[in-house]
């Protein structure tokens, strides 16, 4: 039997679509099972939009002097003193100061001798390495803040970190030290002279010229004005041995590129990024914004914090954080689009359990996220994404 020519036609057309349909399942079987599909942990992090800011810090302070040129500070500088606390000692003669230097230096190099010798017993590889590190941020927020008093103790402690099992000191030297340390006590005390707190704040003994400046000064401030105070230079009393700074909040009067300054209106609350001189985030207001002069405008924050860090600075440059998002980090293709939004499904072991997040920031590579359910260490699984 003889098939008509448009039987054959027919046949052949099925046989072609069953084979393109076999084809497109054997694909789509094929993408299915070598589909990238992994987990990656949900970690905590922060996204920062800021500028560089460069102004200058203004306080209250009082310049306190004594009537002798011979002064010892022993007043940490950055700690709160009361009023009637002890700052130093005056003393009557140059001879007597060097004395006392002496036995401070002394009683220094004999405390990192003796911790040097007993560190090898005492402490774990673990701890001294974290002890090391210390020391290294306290020496380099020392030089940040120019604070040349706090230099010394923190190099000899990094020094000491320098010697392994107290292989460059030896106990004849600490037992020299300890020597010339009696010897000087039995001479008997130097002729001094209490330096009492007049009232209470926070103490520094360093003083740049800037003493005078007050709050007051950065009524109206323009930009011409601020300009003038950045190259004024001022004296310092010789008998002066140090200041307290006694009002309650502090100033920041920066110059800002006027575009900047524009996202900016009085009242907002920011913060200042100070890791430089170790101390992280430092909440700021803004109390004042100027008239735009020559693409720029004064802004001037207050602060009721972060006064030992700054004690030092008179002039401070930083990063000003205008803008921060706090989240969850993951891979943008971990999340899924739903109905209600994006989800994640988050790997519990057996199986797993979707959980609807909230899409805080999303930096192309990576986005940030917070949803109930999802915390920082859960397993998200990755595969195919919005």
């Amino acid at each position: 039997m003889e098939l008509k020519h448009s039987d054959i036609v027919i046949r052949v057309v099925a046989v072609l679509l069953l084979a393109t349909l076999l084809g497109c399942l054997a694909i789509l079987a094929y993408q299915s099972l070598s589909a990238e599909e992994h987990s990656v942990v949900a970690t905590l992090s922060t996204w920062r939009q800021s500028v560089e800011i460069s102004g200058l810090i203004v306080r209250q302070e009082t310049v306190l002097s004594s009537h002798s040129l011979y002064t010892s500070v022993t007043a940490p500088n950055g700690r709160r003193a009361a009023a009637g606390d002890t700052l130093g000692l005056a003393y009557s003669s140059r001879s007597d100061l060097d004395r006392a230097r002496r036995m401070e230096d002394l009683a220094v190099h004999i405390a990192l001798a003796e911790e040097v010798l007993s560190g090898a017993e005492e402490h774990t590889a673990a701890e001294r390495a974290e002890d090391a590190r210390s020391a290294v941020l306290s020496l380099s927020a020392d030089i940040a803040r120019h604070d040349t008093s706090a230099m010394r103790g923190d190099a000899l402690r990094v020094r000491s970190f320098l010697f392994e099992d107290g292989a460059e000191v030896t106990r004849q030297e600490l037992s020299d030290l300890r020597a010339e340390m009696r010897a000087m006590r039995s001479q008997g005390e130097s002729a001094s002279e209490e330096l009492i707190s007049p009232a209470s704040g926070y103490f520094t003994s360093l003083l740049d010229g800037g003493e005078s400046l007050s709050p007051a000064v950065l009524a109206n401030m323009t930009v011409g004005s601020l300009t003038r105070l950045f190259n004024r230079s001022g004296s310092v009393d010789g008998r002066a041995y140090g200041k307290l700074v006694t009002g309650s909040e502090w100033y920041l009067a920066a110059l800002m590129k006027e575009e900047d300054a524009a996202l900016l209106a009085v009242g907002d609350e920011l913060s200042l990024d100070l890791s430089r001189y170790r101390s992280g985030l430092c909440p700021v207001k803004v109390v004042s914004v100027s008239f735009a002069a020559e693409g720029q405008r004064v802004v001037v924050f207050s602060s009721e914090r972060c006064f030992a860090e700054t004690l030092s600075l008179r002039m401070l440059e930083c990063p000003l954080v205008l803008r921060s998002v706090t989240g969850l980090r993951l891979p943008p293709e971990a999340l899924q689009e739903g109905e209600g939004g994006y989800y994640v499904t988050v790997d519990t072991g057996s199986s797993g359990r979707r959980c609807a997040v909230e899409l805080l920031y999303d930096g192309g590579d990576y986005v940030l996220v917070q949803g109930t359910g999802l915390t920082e260490g859960s397993a998200v699984e990755v595969r195919g994404g919005r």
